[in-house]
């Protein structure tokens, strides 16, 4: 009787246990897809500011930037660079946005 007693009591604290680190993980994963879709955006708003400051802003300012502090509510930020060939010109656009200690790049090819 006591035998079955613990047996009884070793299985479902065993299943308790299993459920509650499966529950963890899944919880993580969420929390990670959350903040890899938060850089993503981080990092297309660099580029898309970059674009701006140096297509759209008169004069034009080509040089490597990072975000303002606060830009997004979430505090995600980015940091866009502009790397040049061995004449000055504008050959790509890279931009790295971080969220949570996720970061995502994106890259716009320049065309000659």
């Amino acid at each position: 009787m006591i035998m079955t007693v613990l047996i009884l009591g070793v299985v479902m604290m065993s299943t308790t246990l299993i459920a509650g680190y499966l529950t963890s993980l899944k919880i993580r994963q969420s929390v990670g897809a959350r903040g890899s879709a938060e850089a993503f955006f981080a990092a297309d708003s660099g580029l898309e500011v970059a674009l701006m400051k140096c297509l759209k802003q008169n004069p034009p300012d080509c040089n490597n930037f990072d975000s303002p502090p606060g830009m997004f509510s979430n505090q995600a930020y980015f940091s866009a660079t502009f790397v040049r060939d061995g004449v000055g010109n504008i050959i790509e656009i890279r931009s790295l946005g971080t969220s949570n200690q996720i970061s995502r790049a994106l890259r716009l090819k320049v065309a000659p």
